[in-house]
């Protein structure tokens, strides 16, 4: 599965079943979005890449991506006003 945003430009998933990977799925979706796109819709971007997922980064980095930019996780505890 392979989830483009075209006005965001932004690849927003890219999915193969863990019994699939490393055969070649992930890259020919990627390779397949990558040769469809009119040249108006670059540069793409694909978010929330987790650092630790070599798999991943080692594709995306096949193709060219490059990271620019790290995201810190914020987590926020809610608390209702009674819990106090």
């Amino acid at each position: 599965l392979l989830a483009y945003h075209p006005v965001m430009r932004w690849i927003l998933v890219v999915l193969v079943k863990r019994a699939y990977r490393r055969q070649g799925i992930g890259t020919g979706l990627l390779a397949h979005l990558l040769a469809t796109l009119p040249p108006d819709e670059w540069p793409l971007r694909m978010v929330n890449v987790d650092p630790l997922d070599e798999g991943t980064r080692t594709l995306l980095e096949r193709h060219g991506f490059r990271r620019f930019v790290s995201q810190f996780e914020m987590e926020f505890l809610l608390r209702r006003t009674h819990d106090r």
